[in-house]
Protein backbone atom coordinates (compact mmCIF):
# COMPACT_ATOMS: atom_id res chain seq x y z
CA UNK A 1 0.00 0.00 0.00
CA UNK A 2 2.76 2.06 0.26
CA UNK A 3 4.36 2.37 -2.77
CA UNK A 4 0.89 2.82 -4.40
CA UNK A 5 0.36 5.90 -1.70
CA UNK A 6 3.78 7.26 -2.95
CA UNK A 7 2.64 7.00 -6.57
CA UNK A 8 -0.89 8.89 -5.79
CA UNK A 9 0.93 11.49 -3.92
CA UNK A 10 3.47 12.20 -7.05
CA UNK A 11 0.77 12.06 -9.30
CA UNK A 12 -1.37 15.04 -7.34
CA UNK A 13 1.70 16.57 -6.79
CA UNK A 14 2.52 17.10 -10.85
CA UNK A 15 -0.97 17.78 -10.92
CA UNK A 16 -1.27 20.77 -8.26
CA UNK A 17 2.29 21.94 -9.59
CA UNK A 18 1.34 21.86 -13.20
CA UNK A 19 4.11 19.87 -14.12
CA UNK A 20 2.08 17.53 -16.83
CA UNK A 21 5.38 17.61 -18.52
CA UNK A 22 6.83 14.48 -16.08
CA UNK A 23 3.48 13.11 -16.34
CA UNK A 24 3.82 12.91 -20.16
CA UNK A 25 8.00 11.30 -19.55
CA UNK A 26 6.50 8.92 -16.95
CA UNK A 27 3.88 7.53 -19.40
CA UNK A 28 0.80 8.56 -17.51
CA UNK A 29 -0.68 10.55 -19.99
CA UNK A 30 -1.14 7.91 -22.29
CA UNK A 31 -5.35 7.89 -22.01
CA UNK A 32 -5.83 11.31 -20.68
CA UNK A 33 -4.10 14.44 -22.02
CA UNK A 34 -3.22 17.40 -20.20
CA UNK A 35 -5.52 19.23 -21.99
CA UNK A 36 -8.06 17.36 -21.05
CA UNK A 37 -7.51 17.63 -17.31
CA UNK A 38 -6.98 21.30 -17.17
CA UNK A 39 -10.41 21.47 -18.92
CA UNK A 40 -12.34 19.10 -16.43
CA UNK A 41 -10.59 20.88 -13.37
CA UNK A 42 -11.59 24.14 -14.52
CA UNK A 43 -14.89 23.02 -15.90
CA UNK A 44 -15.77 21.78 -12.23
CA UNK A 45 -14.10 24.73 -10.08
CA UNK A 46 -12.98 27.32 -12.04
CA UNK A 47 -11.82 29.74 -9.27
CA UNK A 48 -9.53 27.96 -6.97
CA UNK A 49 -6.80 25.31 -8.08
CA UNK A 50 -6.41 21.77 -6.31
CA UNK A 51 -4.26 21.46 -3.45
CA UNK A 52 -2.03 18.20 -1.92
CA UNK A 53 -4.97 16.62 0.34
CA UNK A 54 -3.94 16.23 4.04
CA UNK A 55 -1.59 13.28 4.68
CA UNK A 56 -4.12 11.07 6.54
CA UNK A 57 -6.34 11.07 3.48
CA UNK A 58 -4.26 8.82 1.69
CA UNK A 59 -4.84 5.89 4.06
CA UNK A 60 -8.81 6.38 3.03
CA UNK A 61 -8.46 5.91 -0.58
CA UNK A 62 -9.95 3.23 -2.82
CA UNK A 63 -7.90 0.50 -4.13
CA UNK A 64 -8.58 -2.34 -5.76
CA UNK A 65 -6.49 -5.21 -7.08
CA UNK A 66 -7.41 -6.49 -10.15
CA UNK A 67 -8.26 -9.91 -10.35
CA UNK A 68 -5.76 -11.39 -12.73
CA UNK A 69 -3.04 -9.70 -10.37
CA UNK A 70 -1.63 -7.28 -12.57
CA UNK A 71 -2.35 -4.35 -10.74
CA UNK A 72 -4.69 -2.04 -9.29
CA UNK A 73 -7.45 0.56 -9.77
CA UNK A 74 -7.32 3.59 -7.58
CA UNK A 75 -9.77 6.47 -6.64
CA UNK A 76 -8.49 9.16 -5.07
CA UNK A 77 -10.71 12.72 -4.32
CA UNK A 78 -9.16 15.91 -4.80
CA UNK A 79 -8.70 18.57 -2.74
CA UNK A 80 -9.44 22.47 -2.75
CA UNK A 81 -8.23 24.95 -0.25
CA UNK A 82 -12.58 24.73 0.91
CA UNK A 83 -12.09 20.87 1.31
CA UNK A 84 -12.70 17.22 -0.12
CA UNK A 85 -14.02 17.63 -3.54
CA UNK A 86 -16.56 14.81 -5.49
CA UNK A 87 -13.75 15.37 -8.00
CA UNK A 88 -12.29 12.17 -8.08
CA UNK A 89 -9.09 11.34 -10.35
CA UNK A 90 -8.78 7.57 -11.41
CA UNK A 91 -5.32 5.49 -11.96
CA UNK A 92 -4.62 2.91 -13.29
CA UNK A 93 -1.26 1.17 -11.50
CA UNK A 94 -0.27 -1.60 -13.31
CA UNK A 95 2.57 -4.29 -12.37
CA UNK A 96 6.26 -3.67 -14.19
CA UNK A 97 9.07 -6.92 -15.04
CA UNK A 98 10.57 -5.28 -11.60
CA UNK A 99 7.82 -5.24 -9.56
CA UNK A 100 7.46 -1.79 -9.62
CA UNK A 101 4.30 -0.35 -10.23
CA UNK A 102 3.65 2.12 -13.15
CA UNK A 103 0.99 4.63 -13.38
CA UNK A 104 -1.57 5.87 -16.13
CA UNK A 105 -4.13 8.19 -15.49
CA UNK A 106 -7.09 6.99 -16.50
CA UNK A 107 -9.91 9.56 -15.49
CA UNK A 108 -10.93 12.48 -14.32
CA UNK A 109 -15.04 12.18 -12.72
CA UNK A 110 -17.29 13.28 -9.95
CA UNK A 111 -18.59 10.21 -8.00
Amino acid sequence: MEEIIKICKHVIECMVNDNYELLEIEGALERVSERDIKRVLHEYNPDENIIIPPEEYYKKIYVNKYNDGSGYHVDVDLWYYSGRSDLTLQLDLRQKEENELEVIIDDLRVL
